[in-house]
């Protein structure tokens, strides 16, 4: 009996040189020896799922091909509707708002944890334009801020009730 080299386990070798029990661990250990490319684990900018990417998916961000689609949906989306109303348009990530404004709703000040992202809960984070888009808001950092579902839901499409010290539209 032989102890393989890539998983550790015991194995019967047809042979005195075999080192690895199966083609997948053979494999394995190649790629991991040849490829100095950062697999560590990290989190999905789309579902905040940990992942590990997987041999070939050099800058992957997200957990999987329908992660990366709906992010991208999602953002293009309120790009159309902004340049359809013939506002100022601006490449808008949700995570980077809602880690500036601390995944803390702007309205309320109720912690809106990550993980209820795309959820119907009340504490959801939800990306919120402070000027709607249907009032002349852009779609720009500066128009956007960090609610929860309950007072994104609440607020719907009126103007902010406080002036605010910045300006609305880019």
């Amino acid at each position: 009996m032989a102890k393989c080299v890539g998983c550790g386990d015991r194995f019967a070798s047809a042979n005195l040189v075999s080192k690895y029990c199966s083609s997948n661990c053979r494999k394995t250990q190649y790629i991991a020896a040849n490829d100095n490319v950062d697999r560590s684990p990290r989190s999905c900018a789309e579902c905040a799922v940990v992942f590990s990417p997987e041999y070939g998916d050099k800058r992957s961000v997200y957990c999987s091909r329908a992660c990366s689609r709906r992010n991208s949906g999602r953002i293009n989306r309120k790009k159309e509707r902004a340049r359809l109303r013939t506002q100022a348009v601006e490449n808008v990530n949700p995570i980077k708002v809602f880690d500036r404004d601390g995944w803390k709703c702007q309205i309320c000040g109720v912690k809106t944890p990550r993980n209820l992202r795309g959820t119907y809960d009340d504490m959801a984070p939800e990306l919120d334009h402070i000027m709607p888009l249907s009032l002349g808001g852009a779609h720009s950092y500066m128009n956007t801020q960090c609610t929860c579902r309950k007072c994104n839901a609440a607020k719907s499409n009126n103007p902010p009730t406080q002036p605010s010290l910045f300006a609305y539209a880019a």
